[in-house]
């Protein structure tokens, strides 16, 4: 955790103990700590402190004896412009606020001191402070690596860097660069062609076997096509065989009864058992056997089993 030195420069104690409850809520609270490394009560003590114990942050008051903080501040300034300094005052006149924010002040902030507004600007200055150490490590390491001499002062640092380009270091470091990117990439576009070679495989087999499915697909589909066909057929042929029959014994029930003769029933029997003599073949059963196919002894037959089924009893 950062620690920042704060200064506080103020001649009213309450005032000066108000502020350092402020500082002590804040440390709860921050991810930096606030150390109070002096006071001072007017502004020539602030300024011989301020170079004694070189704080990170002073908090100035405006109106104090022997010297006042407008002084201070300006007589701060005059030897480090770096400075950070909050006013926090009762001062109202705006052409004072109005000088020293001119004079490069972080924040001036009336009285009595609000919390937030102080905070804020302990945080931007702290943040800021942040940036510029992270800057400066920066060009220590750029002067590290490059062996600048900044104790030279006869050498600029361009002339510095030419010496190292003439010495070949930084062209050999880029080259060293520029040869590992480039093997890098070809390694990765070979890698991707040959991701590429496998995905298009994938496809071509995929594309093979969902053509060799859907083939199959075609012959079940023609196959169930024929089975219905026959089925159809055969249920025509059966429906013709039927008529057929039912026409044979329409005329030879008519052949053997007339209509207005009712025979017994043993005399039907026994015509039954005699119907090998009856000549189906004569005008009346006549059938188109070219159309039907029908065999005239089975077709008998089937009209022989038909009756005795009608007119037998068990």
């Amino acid at each position: 955790m950062n620690t920042i030195k704060l200064l506080i420069v103020e001649d009213a104690t309450f005032v000066r103990n108000l502020i350092k409850k402020s500082i002590e809520k804040k440390n709860e609270i921050s991810n930096y700590k606030i150390e109070i490394v002096g006071e001072a009560t007017n502004g020539l003590d602030a300024i011989k402190k301020y170079f004694d114990i070189q704080p990170d942050i002073v908090t100035m008051d405006l109106n104090m004896p022997i010297m006042d903080g407008i002084e201070a501040i300006k007589t701060i300034f005059s030897k480090d412009n770096n400075a950070k300094i909050i006013v926090i005052t009762g001062n109202t006149d705006p052409k004072i606020k109005e000088e020293v924010i001119n004079l490069g002040i972080s924040e001036y902030i009336q009285k009595p001191l609000n919390d937030n507004i102080f905070w804020k600007t302990l945080d931007k200055i702290v943040k800021n402070k942040e940036e510029i150490n992270s800057s400066k490590k920066d060009k220590d390491e750029i002067d590290e690596f490059l062996n600048f001499d900044t104790t030279n002062k006869n050498n600029s640092y361009i002339e510095q860097v030419n010496d190292k380009v003439q010495n070949n270091d930084i062209i050999k470091e880029n080259q060293n660069i520029e040869n590992d990117n480039e093997k890098e990439i070809h390694i990765i576009k070979e890698k991707n062609t040959n991701e590429n070679i496998i995905e298009k495989e994938k496809i071509e087999e995929e594309n093979i076997k969902n053509n060799n499915i859907s083939n199959k697909m075609l012959k079940i589909e023609n196959e169930f096509s024929k089975g219905i066909q026959s089925k159809k057929d055969e249920g025509i042929k059966q429906k013709n065989v039927i008529n057929i029959e039912n026409k044979i014994y329409n005329n030879i029930n008519e052949s053997l009864y007339p209509s207005y003769i009712k025979p017994p029933r043993e005399k039907i029997l026994n015509d039954i058992k005699n119907l090998d003599n009856i000549n189906v073949n004569s005008k009346k059963f006549d059938v188109d056997k070219n159309n039907n196919n029908i065999n005239n002894n089975q077709t008998k037959t089937n009209i022989i089993t038909k009756l005795k089924s009608i007119f037998k009893r068990g």
